[in-house]
Protein backbone atom coordinates (compact mmCIF):
# COMPACT_ATOMS: atom_id res chain seq x y z
CA UNK A 1 0.00 0.00 0.00
CA UNK A 2 1.09 3.58 -0.59
CA UNK A 3 1.62 6.10 2.20
CA UNK A 4 -1.44 7.68 3.81
CA UNK A 5 -0.82 11.22 2.47
CA UNK A 6 -0.10 10.07 -1.07
CA UNK A 7 -3.06 7.70 -0.95
CA UNK A 8 -5.40 10.47 0.21
CA UNK A 9 -4.29 12.84 -2.56
CA UNK A 10 -4.56 10.16 -5.25
CA UNK A 11 -7.99 9.03 -4.01
CA UNK A 12 -9.18 12.65 -4.10
CA UNK A 13 -7.91 12.98 -7.67
CA UNK A 14 -9.71 9.80 -8.75
CA UNK A 15 -12.94 10.86 -7.06
CA UNK A 16 -12.77 14.17 -8.92
CA UNK A 17 -12.30 12.31 -12.20
CA UNK A 18 -15.27 10.06 -11.47
CA UNK A 19 -17.52 13.07 -10.82
CA UNK A 20 -16.92 14.14 -14.41
CA UNK A 21 -19.98 13.20 -16.53
CA UNK A 22 -17.56 12.00 -19.20
CA UNK A 23 -16.72 9.15 -16.79
CA UNK A 24 -20.00 8.07 -15.18
CA UNK A 25 -22.36 8.99 -18.01
CA UNK A 26 -20.45 8.98 -21.30
CA UNK A 27 -17.86 6.35 -20.32
CA UNK A 28 -15.06 8.18 -22.16
CA UNK A 29 -12.42 5.45 -22.79
CA UNK A 30 -9.48 7.67 -21.85
CA UNK A 31 -10.99 8.74 -18.53
CA UNK A 32 -12.19 5.22 -17.71
CA UNK A 33 -8.68 3.92 -18.39
CA UNK A 34 -7.11 6.63 -16.20
CA UNK A 35 -9.48 5.87 -13.30
CA UNK A 36 -8.99 2.12 -13.63
CA UNK A 37 -5.21 2.39 -13.69
CA UNK A 38 -5.30 4.84 -10.80
CA UNK A 39 -7.09 2.36 -8.57
CA UNK A 40 -4.90 -0.49 -9.71
CA UNK A 41 -1.82 1.52 -8.76
CA UNK A 42 -3.37 2.72 -5.53
CA UNK A 43 -4.44 -0.70 -4.27
CA UNK A 44 -1.82 -3.35 -4.94
CA UNK A 45 -3.57 -6.19 -3.11
CA UNK A 46 -6.51 -8.21 -4.53
CA UNK A 47 -7.96 -8.62 -1.03
CA UNK A 48 -9.00 -5.37 0.61
CA UNK A 49 -9.97 -4.54 4.15
CA UNK A 50 -13.24 -3.10 5.40
CA UNK A 51 -11.68 0.37 5.21
CA UNK A 52 -11.32 0.01 1.45
CA UNK A 53 -14.93 -1.15 1.22
CA UNK A 54 -16.07 1.93 3.14
CA UNK A 55 -14.14 4.14 0.73
CA UNK A 56 -16.08 2.58 -2.13
CA UNK A 57 -19.36 3.51 -0.46
CA UNK A 58 -18.22 7.14 -0.47
CA UNK A 59 -18.15 7.16 -4.29
CA UNK A 60 -21.83 7.40 -5.33
CA UNK A 61 -20.90 9.02 -8.63
CA UNK A 62 -18.70 6.08 -9.65
CA UNK A 63 -19.80 2.89 -11.31
CA UNK A 64 -19.38 1.01 -8.07
CA UNK A 65 -19.56 -2.44 -9.64
CA UNK A 66 -16.43 -1.77 -11.66
CA UNK A 67 -14.69 -0.15 -8.72
CA UNK A 68 -15.54 -3.17 -6.58
CA UNK A 69 -13.91 -5.41 -9.16
CA UNK A 70 -10.78 -3.26 -9.18
CA UNK A 71 -10.61 -3.30 -5.39
CA UNK A 72 -11.22 -7.05 -5.26
CA UNK A 73 -14.45 -6.64 -3.29
CA UNK A 74 -16.72 -8.57 -5.65
CA UNK A 75 -14.68 -11.73 -5.31
CA UNK A 76 -13.92 -14.18 -8.07
CA UNK A 77 -17.52 -15.32 -8.57
CA UNK A 78 -19.06 -11.86 -9.09
CA UNK A 79 -16.64 -10.15 -11.41
CA UNK A 80 -19.38 -9.71 -14.02
CA UNK A 81 -21.22 -7.29 -11.69
CA UNK A 82 -20.04 -4.18 -13.54
CA UNK A 83 -23.30 -2.19 -13.57
CA UNK A 84 -25.11 -0.13 -10.98
CA UNK A 85 -28.61 1.16 -11.65
CA UNK A 86 -31.77 2.61 -10.15
CA UNK A 87 -34.19 -0.13 -9.10
CA UNK A 88 -37.63 -0.10 -7.48
CA UNK A 89 -38.58 -2.36 -4.55
CA UNK A 90 -40.53 -5.33 -5.85
CA UNK A 91 -38.78 -5.52 -9.22
CA UNK A 92 -37.29 -8.92 -10.03
CA UNK A 93 -33.83 -9.29 -11.54
CA UNK A 94 -33.72 -12.41 -13.71
CA UNK A 95 -30.24 -14.02 -13.58
CA UNK A 96 -28.63 -15.30 -16.77
CA UNK A 97 -28.98 -18.91 -15.62
CA UNK A 98 -32.77 -18.52 -15.47
CA UNK A 99 -33.06 -16.99 -18.93
CA UNK A 100 -34.07 -20.20 -20.68
CA UNK A 101 -35.59 -20.23 -24.14
CA UNK A 102 -39.07 -20.82 -22.72
CA UNK A 103 -38.80 -18.06 -20.11
CA UNK A 104 -37.41 -15.53 -22.58
CA UNK A 105 -40.13 -16.36 -25.10
CA UNK A 106 -42.78 -15.59 -22.47
CA UNK A 107 -41.05 -12.36 -21.41
CA UNK A 108 -40.60 -11.26 -25.02
CA UNK A 109 -44.28 -11.92 -25.66
CA UNK A 110 -45.23 -9.84 -22.62
CA UNK A 111 -42.88 -6.89 -23.13
CA UNK A 112 -42.66 -6.94 -26.90
CA UNK A 113 -40.46 -4.21 -28.35
CA UNK A 114 -39.91 -2.77 -24.85
CA UNK A 115 -37.73 -5.71 -23.78
CA UNK A 116 -34.42 -3.83 -24.44
CA UNK A 117 -35.61 -1.03 -22.13
CA UNK A 118 -35.46 -3.53 -19.25
CA UNK A 119 -32.26 -5.31 -20.32
CA UNK A 120 -29.01 -4.37 -18.57
CA UNK A 121 -26.34 -3.27 -21.03
CA UNK A 122 -28.68 -3.12 -24.05
CA UNK A 123 -28.01 0.57 -24.60
CA UNK A 124 -31.78 1.13 -24.66
CA UNK A 125 -32.22 1.46 -20.89
CA UNK A 126 -33.97 4.44 -19.40
CA UNK A 127 -31.53 7.03 -18.06
CA UNK A 128 -32.08 8.67 -14.70
CA UNK A 129 -31.88 12.43 -15.44
CA UNK A 130 -30.14 13.25 -12.16
CA UNK A 131 -27.39 10.62 -12.02
CA UNK A 132 -27.10 9.62 -15.67
CA UNK A 133 -27.24 5.95 -14.61
CA UNK A 134 -29.52 3.28 -16.08
CA UNK A 135 -33.05 3.04 -14.67
CA UNK A 136 -35.46 0.12 -15.05
CA UNK A 137 -38.74 1.38 -13.62
CA UNK A 138 -42.04 0.75 -15.38
CA UNK A 139 -41.46 2.79 -18.53
CA UNK A 140 -44.84 4.49 -18.83
CA UNK A 141 -44.98 5.28 -15.11
CA UNK A 142 -41.38 6.50 -15.22
CA UNK A 143 -42.17 9.09 -17.89
CA UNK A 144 -45.45 10.12 -16.26
CA UNK A 145 -43.84 10.45 -12.82
CA UNK A 146 -41.08 12.69 -14.17
CA UNK A 147 -43.66 15.15 -15.47
CA UNK A 148 -45.85 14.88 -12.35
CA UNK A 149 -42.91 15.46 -9.99
CA UNK A 150 -41.80 18.49 -11.96
CA UNK A 151 -45.36 19.88 -11.97
CA UNK A 152 -45.63 19.46 -8.19
CA UNK A 153 -42.22 21.09 -7.76
CA UNK A 154 -43.39 24.04 -9.86
CA UNK A 155 -46.54 24.45 -7.77
CA UNK A 156 -44.48 24.42 -4.56
CA UNK A 157 -42.13 27.06 -5.92
CA UNK A 158 -45.05 29.28 -6.92
CA UNK A 159 -46.70 28.91 -3.50
CA UNK A 160 -43.42 29.68 -1.74
CA UNK A 161 -42.83 32.78 -3.84
CA UNK A 162 -39.75 31.37 -5.53
CA UNK A 163 -41.06 32.04 -9.04
CA UNK A 164 -42.05 35.34 -10.61
CA UNK A 165 -45.86 35.32 -10.76
CA UNK A 166 -45.78 36.67 -14.32
CA UNK A 167 -43.50 33.83 -15.45
CA UNK A 168 -45.33 31.07 -13.59
CA UNK A 169 -48.01 30.36 -16.26
CA UNK A 170 -45.35 29.62 -18.91
CA UNK A 171 -42.77 27.96 -16.70
CA UNK A 172 -43.83 24.55 -18.03
CA UNK A 173 -42.84 25.70 -21.52
CA UNK A 174 -39.46 27.22 -20.68
CA UNK A 175 -37.78 26.15 -17.45
CA UNK A 176 -39.52 22.79 -17.06
CA UNK A 177 -38.69 21.70 -20.59
CA UNK A 178 -35.06 22.54 -19.91
CA UNK A 179 -35.03 20.38 -16.76
CA UNK A 180 -36.73 17.43 -18.45
CA UNK A 181 -34.47 17.49 -21.51
CA UNK A 182 -31.50 15.75 -19.89
CA UNK A 183 -29.23 13.91 -19.96
CA UNK A 184 -28.40 14.23 -23.64
CA UNK A 185 -25.94 12.29 -25.80
CA UNK A 186 -22.84 14.09 -27.04
CA UNK A 187 -22.67 12.59 -30.53
CA UNK A 188 -24.94 11.04 -33.17
CA UNK A 189 -23.40 7.62 -32.47
CA UNK A 190 -24.16 7.91 -28.77
CA UNK A 191 -27.69 9.12 -29.57
CA UNK A 192 -28.36 5.91 -31.49
CA UNK A 193 -26.91 3.83 -28.65
CA UNK A 194 -29.20 5.58 -26.16
CA UNK A 195 -32.28 4.80 -28.24
CA UNK A 196 -32.77 8.19 -29.91
CA UNK A 197 -34.44 8.19 -33.34
CA UNK A 198 -33.20 10.34 -36.24
CA UNK A 199 -35.62 12.69 -38.01
CA UNK A 200 -35.57 13.72 -41.65
CA UNK A 201 -34.60 17.24 -42.66
CA UNK A 202 -38.25 18.02 -43.37
CA UNK A 203 -39.05 17.13 -39.75
CA UNK A 204 -36.23 19.34 -38.41
CA UNK A 205 -37.10 22.76 -39.85
CA UNK A 206 -37.17 24.48 -36.44
CA UNK A 207 -33.58 23.43 -35.70
CA UNK A 208 -31.52 24.74 -38.62
CA UNK A 209 -28.81 27.41 -38.51
CA UNK A 210 -28.97 27.66 -42.34
CA UNK A 211 -25.19 27.45 -42.61
CA UNK A 212 -23.40 24.61 -44.40
CA UNK A 213 -24.93 21.15 -44.10
CA UNK A 214 -28.37 20.74 -42.51
CA UNK A 215 -28.48 19.94 -38.79
CA UNK A 216 -29.49 16.47 -37.58
CA UNK A 217 -32.30 16.11 -35.03
CA UNK A 218 -32.78 13.07 -32.81
CA UNK A 219 -35.69 12.36 -30.48
CA UNK A 220 -36.20 9.82 -27.71
CA UNK A 221 -39.56 8.18 -26.89
CA UNK A 222 -39.35 9.68 -23.39
CA UNK A 223 -39.50 13.20 -24.89
CA UNK A 224 -35.84 14.22 -24.90
CA UNK A 225 -34.52 15.85 -28.04
CA UNK A 226 -31.03 16.73 -29.27
CA UNK A 227 -29.68 18.44 -32.38
CA UNK A 228 -26.20 18.05 -33.88
CA UNK A 229 -24.38 20.47 -36.17
CA UNK A 230 -24.42 19.13 -39.72
CA UNK A 231 -20.83 20.19 -40.38
CA UNK A 232 -19.06 19.39 -37.11
CA UNK A 233 -21.30 16.71 -35.57
CA UNK A 234 -21.21 18.60 -32.27
CA UNK A 235 -24.26 19.06 -30.06
CA UNK A 236 -26.09 22.33 -30.73
CA UNK A 237 -26.30 24.62 -27.67
CA UNK A 238 -27.76 27.72 -29.33
CA UNK A 239 -31.04 28.11 -27.38
CA UNK A 240 -32.93 29.29 -30.47
CA UNK A 241 -32.39 26.06 -32.43
CA UNK A 242 -31.23 23.40 -29.94
CA UNK A 243 -33.35 20.38 -29.10
CA UNK A 244 -36.18 20.90 -26.60
CA UNK A 245 -38.20 18.46 -24.52
CA UNK A 246 -41.44 17.23 -26.11
CA UNK A 247 -44.35 16.55 -23.78
CA UNK A 248 -45.83 14.32 -26.47
CA UNK A 249 -43.33 12.30 -28.50
CA UNK A 250 -44.05 12.30 -32.21
CA UNK A 251 -42.10 9.49 -33.91
CA UNK A 252 -40.18 10.02 -37.17
CA UNK A 253 -41.98 9.00 -40.34
CA UNK A 254 -39.50 6.16 -40.72
CA UNK A 255 -40.79 4.61 -37.49
CA UNK A 256 -43.56 2.10 -38.01
CA UNK A 257 -46.51 3.02 -35.77
CA UNK A 258 -50.21 2.54 -36.31
CA UNK A 259 -52.29 5.23 -37.99
CA UNK A 260 -54.44 5.77 -34.91
CA UNK A 261 -51.45 6.21 -32.60
CA UNK A 262 -49.65 8.50 -35.05
CA UNK A 263 -52.74 10.68 -35.44
CA UNK A 264 -53.23 10.92 -31.67
CA UNK A 265 -49.58 11.78 -31.14
CA UNK A 266 -49.67 14.35 -33.94
CA UNK A 267 -52.44 16.36 -32.31
CA UNK A 268 -50.94 15.92 -28.84
CA UNK A 269 -47.52 17.09 -30.07
CA UNK A 270 -49.12 19.97 -31.96
CA UNK A 271 -50.98 21.22 -28.89
CA UNK A 272 -48.29 20.79 -26.23
CA UNK A 273 -45.08 21.37 -28.20
CA UNK A 274 -45.48 22.99 -31.63
CA UNK A 275 -48.12 25.66 -30.95
CA UNK A 276 -46.43 26.82 -27.68
CA UNK A 277 -43.19 27.20 -29.64
CA UNK A 278 -44.96 29.23 -32.32
CA UNK A 279 -46.54 31.44 -29.66
CA UNK A 280 -43.62 31.94 -27.28
CA UNK A 281 -40.50 30.56 -28.96
CA UNK A 282 -37.35 29.73 -27.02
CA UNK A 283 -35.56 30.83 -24.92
CA UNK A 284 -37.62 33.03 -22.61
CA UNK A 285 -37.23 36.70 -23.41
CA UNK A 286 -36.10 38.64 -20.35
Amino acid sequence: MVSTDVEARELARLKKLMKNPSYWRDRDPAIVKAVTKGFEDLYDSPKQSESEASKLKDLPEARQGQMANILGLNGLTNKRDTYIAHLTPGEIVLPLSAQTEEVMALISQTLGEDLPIYTVGSGKEQINPESGLPAFADYNNYIRNRAENLFNESIDDIENGLVDAQKAPTRWHYEDREKLNRPLPNSPAQAKTWGFKKYSQGESIYHQDKKGKPEDKYGHPDGREVVFNGDTGKKITDPSIKGTYNYVYYPPYTEDVGAVERTARFFGHLGTDVIPYELWGTPRRK
